[in-house]
């Protein structure tokens, strides 16, 4: 289930897929005491012809290794294609840990 309440945030943005981003914004969320990132648009995950091993597994490794809390908005390069269920407070899980605020969401 999605956390209701973080308490410190980081604010994210552009990854675009690239891992090495990925990795230094997850790092830098720890070092500022950080418990939740939010990615604000054009994150990179579940984008056509593109391998799931080259950005979302590490995404999920990372997540996973560092117990951070992640949201991210679609931006105008991403678009969150399939049928996803939202959990009771209307974020869409849609990688282990990665939790999507669908467009319209508050």
């Amino acid at each position: 289930m999605a956390d209701p309440d973080p308490r410190r945030i980081l604010v994210a943005g552009d990854w675009h897929g690239d891992t090495p981003r990925m990795r230094a914004a997850i790092h830098a969320a720890q070092v500022h005491g950080c418990d939740t990132v939010l990615h604000v648009g054009d994150l990179g995950i579940l984008w056509p012809r593109v391998t799931p091993k080259t950005f979302d597994l590490p995404l999920v490794e990372e997540l996973a290794k560092t117990g951070l809390g992640f949201y991210f908005v679609d931006g105008n390069h991403a678009a969150l294609r399939g049928d996803y269920e939202p959990d009771e407070s209307g974020f869409v899980e849609v990688l282990r840990g990665a939790w999507s605020a669908p467009r319209a969401h508050r």
